[in-house]
């Protein structure tokens, strides 16, 4: 029985029942690392290891532990099944609603593979990619394109090697200047084994108790804010719009991410952050345990490589800060058309009456 590792407590606890099944029936097992940059257990269990908090410390583990393998080439032939009674279940097995159109990031490897290919065919976009320069708003005249990659649904389900990308990422700024870590997309690769290592050598990484990067904050709790939040309404309209992204296409820009965090927790709803997590693991394609976790202690303010608590984004941004919501209008027309008819209602009755945001009430 051949398997692929996992850091999630879950998938530790399964491969434990299958190992303890195989020894018992008699059954060799053999388990690889692939999901990530580095094997984590050989990482973890080195002596002198601390988990990483910062760049600097995640660069460091890279230098000692590196450099990344290349994958292996595709097997030309793989033998066909024998067994019977395990076929792949048709889609419509598992789900009654029939999908409305086709999906903005359909899945599979050909897919995954096409993406990564387009993407590295423009090797100027890749050497010099800046993150945070990045719209949350995505693309003027299509709100609804990703300004970025649009790769982490494929790293999450498997259908792109991580370290292939990374191999491609690095021909692409061969010889080039272009931006460096944490910035960079090779930068945005270390920021997810980081977050790999911290699932996989924190206790309780995933929990606000018990967790020795987590702060105690003595959130409160309010159903009804929640559910605003979660469904659009806390009568922000980039706030409300984004969420409505997340809810129609299972994804958002990471800019978008910080600024709704942000908006539930330290910035103004002071709602616990592994409420917001459960949230954007309901929704979102690429919700990986891991990153997930990691972004939400971070935008929370309560870990070790949280931004300043008192630095908090703007639920009504300008074109010019930190959120790049430069094509905001556009954006929130198209996601939440019900705030342009509401404006558009209140102007034709002279805007008398002037209603408080959902989410503040």
């Amino acid at each position: 029985l051949f398997y692929e590792r996992d850091i999630e407590p879950y998938a530790r606890a399964r491969d434990a029942e299958v190992e303890e099944l195989s020894r018992k029936y008699g059954v060799p097992t053999m388990s690889f690392s692939g999901h990530t940059l580095l094997d984590l257990d050989l990482v973890v269990q080195d002596s002198g290891f601390k988990p990483p908090i910062s760049m600097s410390m995640m660069q460091k583990l890279m230098d000692k532990h590196g450099p990344v393998s290349t994958p292996l080439p595709a097997p030309k032939k793989i033998p066909k099944l024998t067994i019977k009674g395990h076929e792949v279940p048709d889609i419509s097995s598992l789900y009654k609603e029939e999908p409305s159109q086709r999906h903005l990031m359909p899945g599979g490897e050909r897919e995954a593979l096409q993406r990564l290919k387009s993407n590295c065919s423009d090797k100027n976009f890749i050497a010099n990619f800046q993150k945070p320069k990045t719209e949350s708003t995505g693309q003027e005249g299509a709100p609804w394109e990703p300004s970025t990659t649009g790769l982490s649904p494929y790293f999450h389900f498997g259908c792109l090697s991580i370290r292939k990308a990374w191999h491609d990422f690095e021909k692409c700024s061969k010889g080039k200047k272009g931006s460096k870590p944490p910035m960079s997309l090779i930068g945005q690769l270390l920021f997810r084994e980081m977050f790999y290592i911290l699932g996989a050598s924190v206790p309780n990484y995933d929990k606000d108790k018990g967790n020795s990067t987590c702060k105690k904050i003595p959130w409160t709790k309010s159903k009804k804010m929640i559910k605003a939040w979660e469904e659009g309404r806390t009568g922000y309209p980039y706030i409300d719009a984004l969420m409505c992204q997340l809810v129609q296409t299972g994804w958002m820009h990471h800019l978008g991410r910080h600024a709704v965090a942000c908006f539930l927790t330290r910035g103004d709803l002071w709602q616990n952050w592994t409420v917001g997590r459960d949230i954007f693991d309901k929704y979102l394609l690429d919700a990986d345990w891991a990153v997930n976790n990691g972004n939400w202690l971070w935008l929370a303010g309560v870990a070790p490589w949280s931004s300043p608590f008192f630095q908090v984004y703007d639920p009504s941004p300008g074109p010019k800060t930190s959120l790049n919501a430069k094509h905001a209008p556009e954006f929130i027309r198209h996601f939440l058309p019900e705030a342009s008819r509401k404006r558009r209602a209140s102007s034709q009755s002279g805007g008398a009456t002037k209603k408080r945001p959902a989410a503040a009430k």
